[in-house]
């Protein structure tokens, strides 16, 4: 991720931030011909620089216009320019999920990274070429994929769709703990777009749920329940004897 934030959201924010600025400018340069604020032009200078900053400050922008995809890859709804007025909604995200047509297969991570920007990301994904048999699909308007619930352990989503199509979920893959089900069936995953999850939806309408059921969780699961079984169990044994003893003392 840190590696994602050097190569391409670093730059992103940054071209936000000049959108940003050059949008509230030329609104400033409105309110500056304002009959409005013909009061202020009659002010020292130095105070007019305040009052202009305090009103640059001020300007709420409502919509990112921004070229963002990696950052519209992450569902980044919001970008927060000001505490003190409200956010700016960025339009373009993709969502918690969605399907694509096209999944494009590189030989390593170096590659994958580069060819982020080289793609639509909206309609196709990279993906390591040792992770898919197949690059492309046939995608019709009407198909749709959507989040249902969202949870710490389990993440729930419903598709339909014509045709089998490869989904990319906003999530962060780990396949060492998050596991794909469709209906209840668990299907295989694979990286795309080198940090987030993918799989292949069958078509049809499907339940699909994300569920983390991390190995090294049951197994100390396990551990600990024969722990706390063999811990009873000596404590009894010390308790059966001690009765005992007693026991045999008083007869």
């Amino acid at each position: 991720y840190q590696e994602l934030i050097e190569f391409y959201i670093s730059n992103e924010i940054q071209l936000i931030s000049q959108q940003i600025g050059k949008e509230k400018n030329n609104i400033l340069n409105m309110y500056r011909m304002s009959p409005k604020l013909a009061s202020l032009r009659s002010l020292p200078e130095e105070q007019q620089q305040k009052q202009m900053q305090f009103i640059y400050d001020t300007i709420a922008i409502k919509r990112l216009k921004a070229t963002t995809p990696v950052l519209n890859m992450l569902n980044t709804k919001y970008v927060i320019t000001n505490k003190a007025i409200a956010p700016v909604e960025n339009t373009n995200k993709n969502g918690n999920c969605w399907f694509v047509e096209k999944l494009k297969p590189v030989g390593s991570a170096n590659k994958e990274m580069l060819a982020l920007k080289e793609i639509d990301l909206k309609k196709e994904a990279v993906v390591p070429s040792s992770q898919i048999k197949k690059s492309s699909w046939v995608k019709d308007s009407q198909d749709s994929i959507y989040m249902t619930s969202y949870g710490t352990n389990k993440i729930s989503y419903s598709s339909v769709s014509k045709s089998a199509l490869p989904a990319i979920f906003s999530e962060i893959y780990y396949p060492d703990g998050w596991n794909c089900y469709v209906d209840g069936k668990k299907v295989e995953t694979f990286r795309a777009n080198y940090v987030l999850r993918g799989a292949i939806i069958p078509a049809g309408k499907h339940k699909i749920e994300w569920k983390f059921e991390p190995q090294t969780f049951y197994t100390a699961s396990t551990i600990s329940l024969i722990g706390s079984i063999l811990l009873f169990l000596g404590c009894g044994f010390v308790f059966g004897s001690s009765a005992k003893k007693r026991f045999s003392l008083k007869a």
